[in-house]
């Protein structure tokens, strides 16, 4: 994992390229593509925030990235919301689940959160599944989301 603010012109065009692709962007909250200028001003000011952490995803001794993770802490280090994407040409492959596996265990053993929650869309059945398959909880429904929520002892 690698702070956005510590990566490569090059490699951050490349989250930025992802995050824009439309079989990743469909999940998101704001599904609408994000002006290299604005990703760039907004990957910049991360340096002084303390209300929210993003990571690029690598794969082990090779130099692709795969993906992203963001931690946005609600309470201190209590509870907060985490979520991902992944390159769509590594779904499908057990990637999703390692890269969210390793950054929840990273994430709960540093004691950066206590719970973890998420939002998924309604739609997206393979997070809906990834989510229940690591131990996270549903707690509510609504129009648009499932709402989740992982404690340490139960992640599987």
């Amino acid at each position: 994992f690698v702070n956005y603010t510590h990566l490569t012109e090059a490699d951050s065009r490349i989250i930025w390229q992802v995050r824009n692709h439309p079989e990743v962007s469909r999940w998101m909250e704001n599904t609408k593509p994000i002006a290299w200028e604005d990703h760039k001003r907004y990957v910049l000011s991360l340096s002084t925030r303390t209300d929210r952490v993003y990571y690029a995803v690598y794969l082990l001794n090779e130099n692709p990235i795969i993906g992203a993770m963001y931690i946005n802490p609600l309470n201190g280090n209590e509870e907060g919301e985490t979520g991902e994407y992944l390159l769509p040409n590594y779904q499908g492959k057990g990637y999703g689940r390692q890269m969210k596996f390793e950054f929840i265990q990273y994430v709960l053993k540093n004691h950066l959160l206590k719970i973890v929650m998420e939002r998924v869309r309604t739609e997206n059945v393979r997070n809906r599944r990834l989510n229940e398959k690591l131990g996270f909880q549903l707690t509510a429904v609504d129009n648009e989301y499932l709402h989740f929520k992982l404690e340490s002892e139960n992640l599987k």
